[in-house]
Parts: structure tokens; sequence; C-alpha cells
């Protein structure tokens, strides 16, 4: 989420993605980890992620999300 004063900063139509999520060590906080993106671009990214992420999940044996789990995995959420 994008604290109050960063909004202001927000640039028309776009919104903010961490580039290193923070499930994976990714900073919530630091400007160099934000990224604007466009909401198609977001979602591109966002699933991106989320098939990395369940990959490794999968791979350490971790129950694989289901159709039934929306909120699977998404990262900076």
């Amino acid at each position: 989420m994008i604290a109050g004063q960063d909004r202001a900063l927000r640039p028309a139509g776009l919104e903010s993605f961490h580039i290193v999520p923070c499930v994976l060590g990714g900073s919530p906080t630091a400007p160099q980890n934000r990224a604007w993106l466009t909401r198609a671009q977001h979602v591109r990214v966002v699933r991106y992620w989320n098939r990395i992420l369940h990959a490794m999940k999968a791979a350490r044996g971790a129950p694989a999300p289901t159709a039934d789990s929306p909120a699977q995995i998404t990262p900076g959420r």
C-alpha cells in the first residue's frame, strides 16, 4: 500500500509496484524497490511473480494454491 504522502506524488493512471516482492526480501519502503506501472503492466508483473512464487512453494513441497483460494500469492499485498 502507498503511504498517504506518496499518493500525492503518484503519476496519474499509474500504480506503485514492489520490484522485489516483500515476501522475497524486498523493502516495502525503499524508493529503489518501487516502480510506477500502468494497470495492465501491474497485472502482468503480478502474474509473473505469482508463477515464480507458486513454483518455489511447489519445489519445497508446500501445498499448491487452488482455484478456490483467490488470494493465492500476491507479492507486496
